[in-house]
C-alpha cells in the first residue's frame, strides 16, 4: 500500500499542468488506453487500431499477483482515458492506482458481471473459503463474446465518432477468435490425456471450455513458495490419478514443479498465460493462445 501511495503522489505532482499527449507521447485526438496485462492491451490495440495509443503496466515475465507499479507508470495512468483491468483479485493494486491518479478515467473491469468459476477449497491453500478465479482471458470464447465487446463499448463511449470503426475491428477480431476456438476444440478433442497440474490454477476456464481437467496447482498462493506439506500432498495426488504433465510459467520460479517431477516421474512443460511484446511466438493474444495450444498438444496428446 505504501508503494502505491508513493506512486500516486509522484503521478499527481509529475502530471500537473501537462496534457495527455505531452506526458505520454500519445498523438492528439487518439484515445490513450492503459491495461494491466498484455492480453488486454493487445485486444485494445486490435479493436482501437489507428485511433488508440495503448500502454501495458505489467512487463514481460512479471506476475500481476506480486507486481508493484513504478512512479513513471503512475504518471502514465494519470494521463489515460481508459484503464483496463482484469479484477477478481488478480490486479487489485491497479484499480486503486487508476482511480486516485485520474478520477475521470473510464475504468473497465473485464470480470465484472461474468459468472466466475471458483478457486475450490484446498487450492492456493484455502481450506475453508472459496475465491473467484480471475483468469478469464484464457477462454477465447469469453473473449469473443464478452471481453472484446466490452472493450469496444468503452472505446465507443470515449470516442463516439469512431464507433463504426471500432465495431468493424471487433467483428474481424471475433472472426479470428471463432477460428481459434474451432482449432482448439479440434486439437483437444484428440488428446489421450485430459488431466494436468498447473503452476497456480491458471487454466480452469480453458480446461472447462475444452474438456480438460486442471487437477491442482503447484503453488499454494500466487507468488509464494509452496510448503513441503503441500508438495507432499501433490505427489500423492499425481501418483493416485496417473497425471503425467506439470506446467510451469515464466512468471514464477520453476524449481517446486521440477522437484515434483523428479519425485513423480512427470514431465515439465512451459506455457505462458500472459505473453508480452517482443516475446517470440507470444507477442499477440492470438499467437499466445496458439503457443499454449502447441505446448498442451505436446504434453497431453
Amino acid at each position: 500500500m505504501m508503494a502505491i501511495l508513493l506512486v500516486l503522489g509522484l503521478a499527481i505532482s509529475g502530471g500537473a499542468g501537462c496534457s495527455r499527449s505531452e506526458t505520454t507521447g500519445g498523438s492528439p485526438g487518439k484515445i490513450i488506453v492503459t491495461a494491466t496485462i498484455f492480453p488486454l492491451a493487445d485486444m485494445a490495440r486490435i479493436i482501437g487500431g489507428s485511433q488508440v495509443e495503448v500502454f501495458t503496466l505489467l512487463p514481460p515475465g512479471a506476475s500481476p499477483h506480486t507486481f508493484e507499479p513504478t512512479p513513471q507508470q503512475g504518471r502514465q495512468v494519470s494521463q489515460s482515458d481508459i484503464f483496463l483491468e482484469i479484477g477478481a483479485g488478480l490486479d487489485g493494486w491497479a484499480g486503486k492506482l487508476a482511480r486516485a491518479a485520474n478520477p475521470d478515467i473510464l475504468m473497465v473491469t473485464v470480470t465484472e458481471g461474468l459468472d466466475l468459476l471458483p478457486v475450490l477449497p484446498g487450492e492456493h491453500g484455502h481450506e475453508e473459503e472459496t475465491f473467484e478465479d480471475p483468469h478469464v482471458w484464457l477462454d477465447p470464447v469469453l473473449v469473443e463474446r464478452i471481453i472484446a465487446p466490452t472493450i469496444c463499448q468503452a472505446m465507443s463511449q470515449s470516442l463516439p465518432a469512431q464507433e463504426d470503426y471500432f465495431r468493424e475491428n471487433l467483428r474481424k477480431f471475433q472472426g479470428e477468435l471463432a477460428g481459434l476456438d474451432r482449432k482448439i476444440k479440434d486439437k483437444t478433442g484428440s488428446f489421450s490425456q485430459k488431466k494436468f497440474i498447473s503452476f497456480h490454477a491458471t487454466w480452469r476456464y480453458f480446461a472447462h471450455r475444452y474438456g480438460l481437467h486442471e487437477v491442482a496447482s503447484v503453488a499454494e498462493y500466487p507468488g509464494k513458495e509452496p510448503s513441503a506439506r503441500w508438495l507432499a500432498s501433490l505427489t500423492r495426488q499425481i501418483q493416485e490419478e496417473g497425471i503425467q504433465a506439470i506446467f510451469i510459467e515464466p512468471q514464477f520460479n520453476p524449481r517446486p514443479a521440477e522437484l515434483l517431477a523428479e519425485e513423480t516421474g512427470c514431465l515439465v512443460y512451459a506455457h505462458d498465460p500472459i505473453g508480452g511484446e517482443g516475446l517470440e511466438g507470444r507477442a499477440s493474444y492470438l499467437k499466445l493462445m496458439e503457443f499454449n495450444l502447441k505446448v498442451l498438444e505436446e504434453a497431453l496428446y
